[in-house]
């Protein structure tokens, strides 16, 4: 059998300048869809990472003002009240500028170098970033207690509501007169065994203040005073009993183990362990590698910054300290990951600033 097979002149294949054409075409289509996919990925990377940032600036500015605007505060006290200081001068000195609330209520300090760090680790920040430390003493806005009672020879507080103060922890008394203000260890005992934290409405206290076995009245006392000696006194019933707080912010290396150059914003702060203040460090948000902060002083006390100018830390005196009304800080944030080409030292990153001006409610300089 012979097949024979027939073909129409019609019937032809792709010539090599047709098939090149084609496939030139295919490549360009492909090419876009690759394109529309990178720039997908990247749209996703920029707002992941712009989300990233905004999420800790928002947290970041809002735990902030919170605590700045309590800063110094002092229940009904007024216009610098007489501290009546009797935390062990020791103790005291063990950690400095803890207990100098009358002082300085806020105190900051400006880095000039990386030497200024407060953390040793941040060693990889670029060469323009030199962030400011902050250090605010106020007073816990939560277990306050009103003072039923007091007994100085037994040293032992009486209050209206129960309250648990553990072994050692720092208390401001605001006198009901509004006028004197007492800091001291509740339960400051030797170990943490014989000083009990048990929800009472008895609060027992250690007074080790040069051996003086109550309260010291009038005006803040000082153990090398060559033996000055002031009345024991009485706090007055209504007064009121306050945890004392000590916060410092500062910019750290971030605890995060998945990246070894993450900066964040941490803060330090004032606790007691066996009767013996130490501090300890909570990271507040990531991202955060520089602030700067400025202080507005009130000098001529009218309730206004002066001549409207915010000064350095470095600028303001240790007498000055109590008439910061306003703080303006700004914070440099940068994304977790680089999302660019990298450009001298800034890695890559996305960056933000923000800046607010903060009043200082709590501080009254007005006489």
């Amino acid at each position: 059998m012979i097949i024979k097979f027939y073909y129409s002149k019609f019937s032809r294949g792709f010539s090599l300048i047709e098939l090149m054409v084609a496939m030139l075409i295919g490549v360009l289509v492909l090419a876009g869809v690759i394109q529309v996919v990178l720039n997908s990925k990247r749209s996703f990377m920029d707002n992941q990472e712009t989300a990233f940032i905004q999420d800790n600036t928002r947290y970041a500015m809002d735990i902030i003002a919170k605590d700045f605007r309590a800063a110094g505060y002092k229940g009904c006290a007024r216009n610098e009240p007489n501290i009546v200081n009797v935390v062990n001068s020791d103790v005291a000195a063990s950690i400095e500028g803890a207990f100098d609330f009358n002082t300085k209520p806020v105190s900051g300090k400006e880095s000039t170098s990386k030497a200024d760090f407060k953390d040793d680790k941040l060693t990889f920040l670029p060469a323009n970033a030199l962030p400011d430390s902050i250090t605010l003493r106020t007073v816990a806005n939560e277990n306050e207690a009103t003072l039923r009672s007091h007994n100085p020879a037994s040293k032992t507080i009486t209050t209206w509501q129960t309250a648990e103060y553990s072994a050692g922890t720092p208390l401001m008394i605001v006198d009901a007169n509004c006028q004197n203000i007492a800091l001291l260890l509740a339960n400051a005992a030797e170990d943490e065994e014989a000083a009990s934290s048990e929800a009472s409405t008895e609060i027992k206290y250690t007074n080790k203040n040069c051996g003086d076995g109550g309260l010291i009245s009038i005006e803040e006392f000082d153990c090398s005073s060559g033996g000055k000696t002031n009345k024991v006194k009485s706090l007055s019933p209504g007064s009121k009993i306050f945890p004392y707080v000590v916060n410092t912010y500062f910019i750290g290396k971030s605890n995060a183990a998945i990246n070894e150059t993450m900066p964040a914003l941490k803060r330090e702060y004032l606790r007691m362990e066996k009767g013996v203040p130490t501090y300890s460090t909570e990271e507040i948000a990531q991202g955060v590698e520089d602030m700067q902060i400025t202080y507005g002083l009130d000098e001529d006390r009218n309730g206004t910054v002066d001549e409207d100018k915010f000064i350095k830390a470095s600028e303001v005196t240790a007498a000055q300290w109590s008439r910061v009304i306003a703080i303006h800080i700004e914070l440099t944030l940068r994304s977790n990951l680089p999302v660019n080409a990298a450009v001298g030292d800034d890695g890559g990153f996305l960056r933000k600033k923000v800046a607010s001006t903060i009043s200082l409610r709590n501080l009254d300089t007005s006489s």
